[in-house]
């Protein structure tokens, strides 16, 4: 699925193990920020997410939300260093399992990025000659 992940209990992939879904939402203020919207599995009709992710920095920061609320459950900042702050009583696994979802996301746009970028210098290389 394009800009959507789930998250299955095990090595499953029957419905009746999802765990939770996540989905790309949006970009923020001229691209500088993401959200991601978090669903739990028993949330079928996903009129309201259960949690939400906020990427800033070039992906290299998040602030992990309950739903809509100002409620931060979770932080992650990847500034020379990883440091992650997971709130009391907030399942660290699923905290895991999401800053997994941002880092490979991220690892994807930073490679399509890089192979535009030289895309971009073969066709000057090839344009000078």
């Amino acid at each position: 699925m394009h800009g959507r992940w789930q998250v299955f209990k095990g090595k499953s992939n029957d419905s009746s193990q999802l765990l939770f879904s996540v989905k790309k939402s949006s970009m923020i203020q001229s691209g500088t920020k993401s959200k991601l919207v978090v669903f739990l599995a028993n949330n079928k009709d996903e009129n309201m997410c259960d949690f939400r992710v906020i990427i800033t920095g070039n992906e290299s920061s998040c602030t992990i939300y309950a739903r809509e609320s100002p409620t931060v459950v979770a932080e992650m900042q990847n500034n020379m260093g990883f440091n992650v702050r997971i709130n009391p009583n907030v399942d660290s696994a699923f905290i895991v399992a999401l800053l997994m979802i941002i880092m490979e996301d991220s690892k994807k746009l930073m490679s399509k990025t890089a192979k535009m970028a030289m895309q971009g210098v073969a066709t000057a290389i090839q344009g000078g000659l």
